[in-house]
């Protein structure tokens, strides 16, 4: 059987020079290996164009995480802190125009961390900005070194819940923002304990799922690389 080839949209970092290159890490192209497909890079180019075409090369697409979303483009005065840090302008660009164009194709689509707010962004939706100040939650979801572990609660029904079999499971969180609005054909399915938003869905979509934690990062398992799975069974 052919194994789906899965775009993995890229970030953006500079060398010591200056000099800009595209970047993903392993853990995603390894998690969607492993899944069954077959990983290609999509680096951010200029014009909705380019992402038609990567669209057009790929069975499947997987955002990874990143930097913050400008808050400008859901209606929201930005709330700088320590933990802020601007997403790179052509990749917010290009990944936009990628996810906006997988949904409407019906093209599978995960979003992971930034690719998961960037989903819910992408459709109208809303993000709380920074999880301690605006939410007072300082520990759970905390940006610190290593990840953070706690339960996440999976709407009964859910594409999420059916893969972990359960509706609850243990995931890894490092991130400062969530979801605040679902956007447009976007449900909300799984939550932490303390009600951040974890994971959402587009009802009537082969699969478009957005998760909050990092399921490259959790090896084999329902809601780690099992997401992956889920993907590539979808692009099928």
């Amino acid at each position: 059987m052919k194994r789906p080839i899965v775009g993995i949209e890229a970030d953006v970092g500079k060398n010591e020079r200056g000099l800009r290159y595209a970047k993903v890490y392993e853990g995603y192209y390894e998690a969607v290996f492993a899944a069954g497909g077959d990983p290609i890079l999509l680096p951010p180019l200029e014009g909705e164009e380019s992402a038609s075409r990567a669209l057009a090369l790929v069975d499947a697409v997987v955002v990874p995480g990143g930097d913050d979303l400008p808050a400008q483009d859901y209606g929201e005065e930005p709330l700088i802190c320590e933990r802020s840090g601007a997403v790179d302008a052509r990749r917010y660009e290009f990944g936009r125009a990628l996810v906006r164009g997988a949904v409407s194709a019906d093209r599978p689509l995960l979003g992971v961390c930034y690719g998961h707010q960037l989903l819910n962004v992408a459709l109208g939706g809303a993000l709380v900005q920074d999880i301690p100040i605006q939410l007072g939650i300082q520990e759970t979801h905390r940006i610190a070194v290593g990840d953070v572990r706690h339960l996440v609660e999976l709407e009964e029904g859910s594409r999420l819940a059916r893969l972990a079999r359960a509706r609850r499971g243990e995931v890894n969180s490092r991130h400062h923002q969530s979801v605040k609005r679902a956007g447009d054909g976007l449900k909300v399915v799984g939550r932490a304990p303390d009600g951040v938003i974890e994971a959402v869905e587009a009802e009537g979509r082969r699969f478009v799922v957005g998760v909050q934690w990092h399921p490259e990062r959790m090896g084999p398992g329902s809601l780690g690389w099992g997401v992956f799975e889920a993907l590539v069974e979808a692009a099928r």
